[in-house]
């Protein structure tokens, strides 16, 4: 049976924003291991005042969905069930959400002054997205523009007693973490009590499914700068080189009510090239030499594009899907094995009606070490498909497959 919106809403919005928190976390780690610069930087930005947490690895990035919404849902780390949630003690403290920092080196700056917090002793680190404490309606700073071919320039999307949300600009984005684009947003929040959380998934660019990461805390009469991040295999294949036609949904949760109705839960659609809907062009798929196609049928296909050893990470298998329907869908490997021993990689994610996605599943060298799997040889495991937030019985695909790479 299928839930009312608001009720979905009400029961997830503390898994969505407890395993955002968690995943942003555990990507921070992977990435402070790799670059003693990327640790500097994180250093100088923890310091200020702030409850913006640096993005995460692409692969885990559908926080939305990593604690899935079903009844029925299993008891693994990543598997509780909404009335997990509901019973816990709104005084019990939590170590998942960082508290604000209360310490006066933090603080010490004029509620009145327009420059953002840091400016003077820390130039690049104010780049990034730092709170300052200047009036709603007062000027901004300066905003960077648009690369070139881009028409975006200060779009307000959302404008009313609650939010401001605007648009800045996008550029071209290929760092450490990131190989795709960024949408400098800034959001405001006109509340006079309220500590809103602002978050956007489902992001779609040119009838691609990418990865999107995008999450801010406002207190009240407060505002922000911040990047969302488009980014994903299709970029780095080169399926994706621009950004014509991009969709996304955002939502405002209350940070102290987390079970009230959220402020905003809307679908938003953008031209920064200023195309036309009908100039607009869904690249096709890549055909890799290999390739295993697992499903292919009216509604839903998964192929297998490769798998083999990513030094990095430990092993590697990119997998293409698509989305036949008009239906928002949640896609997951469940009851996973290597070489016949059970491993659980956390492979889910959601992917819009009518779209494309290209990803990768990783299995961590961590876990293959633990279990002395030093060649994966075969894989097993049941493909779950079907609509966002229904029971088992509405499921379009429960099928167990193996794959031998």
């Amino acid at each position: 049976m299928k839930n009312d919106g608001s009720k979905v809403w009400k029961q997830s919005a503390r898994r969505r924003i407890t395993a955002a928190l968690l995943v942003m976390t555990m990507s921070l780690g992977m990435v402070a291991c790799n670059s003693g610069d990327a640790e500097a930087t994180k250093k100088k930005k923890k310091s200020k005042k702030s409850a913006k947490t640096e993005s995460v690895d692409r692969e885990f990035r559908d926080i939305a969905d990593l604690l899935p919404n079903e009844e029925n849902s299993d008891d693994r780390v990543h598997a509780k069930e909404a009335d997990d949630w509901e019973s816990l003690d709104p005084d019990e403290e939590s170590t998942s959400i960082p508290e604000e920092s209360t310490s006066e080196e933090e603080n010490q700056f004029d509620p009145g002054d327009t420059n953002i917090p840091g400016d003077t002793e820390d130039p690049e680190g104010t780049e990034d997205t730092e709170k300052w404490g200047d009036p709603i309606d007062s000027p901004d700073p300066e905003q960077p523009t648009s690369a070139e071919g881009y028409v975006l320039d200060n779009q307000v999307i959302v404008d009313n007693d609650i939010c401001r949300v605007t648009l800045i600009s996008i550029v071209p984005e290929e760092t450490g973490l990131y190989t795709g684009f960024a949408v400098r947003v800034k959001c405001e929040n006109k509340t006079q009590d309220k500590h809103i959380w602002f978050f956007i998934e489902s992001a779609v660019v040119n009838g691609y499914s990418v990865d999107s990461q995008f999450l801010e805390l406002l207190d009240p009469q407060s505002k922000t700068l911040s990047d969302l991040h488009l980014s994903g295999a299709a970029f780095e294949m080169g399926v994706l080189t621009s950004v014509d036609k991009l969709s996304f949904n955002l939502s405002l949760t209350d940070d102290e009510d987390f079970f009230a109705p959220q402020y905003l839960n809307q679908d938003f659609i953008i031209y920064p090239t200023s195309l036309a809907e009908d100039k607009i062009e869904v690249p096709e798929r890549p055909k890799i030499e290999g390739e295993t196609v697992l499903v292919d049928n009216d509604q839903f296909t998964l192929i297998i594009y490769s798998s083999g050893v990513n030094e990095m990470w430990g092993y590697e298998t990119q997998i293409y899907v698509e989305n036949k329907t008009d239906r928002l869908l949640r896609v997951e490997f469940q009851d996973f094995h290597v070489n016949g021993l059970e491993l659980d990689p956390f492979w889910l994610f959601t992917i819009p009606g009518g779209t494309h996605k290209i990803t990768n599943l990783r299995i961590y060298n961590i876990y293959l070490d633990a279990n002395d799997i030093t060649k994966v040889e075969k894989l097993d495991f049941t493909l779950d498909v079907r609509e966002r937030n229904t029971s088992d019985v509405d499921a379009l695909i429960i099928q167990h497959f193996e794959y031998v790479p």
